[in-house]
């Protein structure tokens, strides 16, 4: 895959907007990331040019403006993707854009300190449920960092305001981001054979992916291979999860970074279960990918994983023992059906919209040397 220089990029239109869309890990997530991008694809105002930035990896066919992707040469620092991403960020040319659109919030505060240009920051949540979870060590220094940015951006939104640093909250606007699925990809196929059960996210510790494959060999489907087991995603963890695959004597397919719609076929074709056994999540947006599509969805209790789930129709289990329990006895259950359309805003096209009303305001307010106006999103 060839990656275009910024010198390649020809700007034709009157306003750029530059889309940071990773930082932590190379490629797109085929989580809430790709939802996020897929939006900013969508309806894009004439006088807008949209250009994306992120690591330089596979991005698994997504999004489809490949010509308008620059992929940054990355090495990590530390063993982090994020301070590799940020260390190659200095030479990057932002003065050839009008606004910048994040939403990692050490991204928007690297952005914001070294150029000044007006930033919209579209968190995904978790900074709180990060810290309920105990993992003190990021739960106490992001929020900071989550507060500056959001501080200093022109517009803050996120999908689960609930979810971010309180002094955030109470310091700054942080508007509720619309809870969107792509319903032209992720759909009911009732005609399907439903035979496999899905992991779907970073392969990072905090999504204990290991615990969930612990989950599947106690259970009659799993340890007798009755459903296969999928593995949708990339990161540091992935080589240790399927040694620990080997040792559960668990049959289990890594397809890696895939695109919206491949995940969306698998779903479709394949998917009984989805499992979720995070640490702690913002609002894991795969669920709603994964209901839409009919797939049961079962999550084990955690910050972030609760009510606000279960009023979805995800099955929430407070132990690893009663979700291997439920799996073993309801292997033969038909999936949940379509996604209540009553119960959360899903539409796409209205959030695309939303999305680039803000922008344009941003960019209005910019050109008359104000920060931007709050708006609603």
């Amino acid at each position: 895959m060839e990656y275009d220089t910024e010198d390649r990029i020809n700007h034709r239109k009157q306003n750029r907007v530059l889309v940071v869309y990773a930082s932590d890990y190379v490629g797109i997530s085929p989580g809430g990331i790709q939802s996020y991008i897929r939006i900013m694809d969508r309806d894009v105002p004439e006088n807008l040019d949209i250009v994306y930035l992120g690591i330089k990896g596979e991005y698994a066919g997504f999004p489809p403006n490949q010509d308008k992707m620059i992929g940054l040469d990355v090495k990590p620092i530390l063993g982090s993707w994020n301070l590799g991403f940020l260390f190659a960020l200095r030479k990057f040319r932002f003065s050839d854009y009008d606004i910048v659109l994040c939403h990692r919030a050490e991204t928007a505060l690297f952005i914001q300190f070294f150029t000044r240009k007006p930033t919209f920051l579209v968190l995904h949540g978790g900074t709180l449920n990060a810290f309920r979870s105990r993992n003190y060590l990021f739960g106490a220094i992001y929020p900071l960092i989550e507060l500056l940015a959001s501080f200093f951006s022109s517009e803050t939104a996120c999908v689960n305001p609930e979810a971010t640093f309180i002094l955030t909250r109470i310091l700054t606007t942080i508007k509720q981001a619309p809870l969107v699925v792509d319903q032209n990809i992720f759909f009911t196929d009732d005609d399907n054979k439903r035979d496999g059960i899905f992991l779907i996210g970073r392969l990072e510790k905090e999504k204990e992916f290991g615990k969930a494959l612990d989950i599947l060999s106690s259970t009659v489907v799993g340890a007798n291979r009755i459903l296969q087991i999928h593995i949708i995603g990339d990161g540091s963890q992935r080589a240790k999860l399927a040694n620990h695959a080997a040792r559960l004597n668990l049959d289990v397919i890594f397809h890696g970074m895939q695109s919206s719609e491949k995940v969306a076929e698998l779903l479709k074709f394949h998917g009984k279960y989805l499992v979720i056994t995070s640490k702690f999540e913002g609002f894991p947006i795969v669920a709603i990918e994964a209901i839409s599509c009919g797939v049961t969805v079962l999550a084990l209790k955690a910050p972030g994983v609760g009510k606000n789930l279960s009023t979805i129709g995800v099955k929430i289990f407070e132990t690893p023992a009663s979700m291997a329990k439920f799996i073993s006895l309801n292997d033969s259950q038909k999936a949940n059906g379509f996604l209540p359309e009553e119960k959360l805003d899903i539409s796409f096209e209205k959030s695309a919209q939303n999305y680039w009303q803000i922008v344009t305001s941003i960019i209005d307010g910019s050109n008359k040397g104000k920060r931007g106006p709050k708006s609603n999103v």
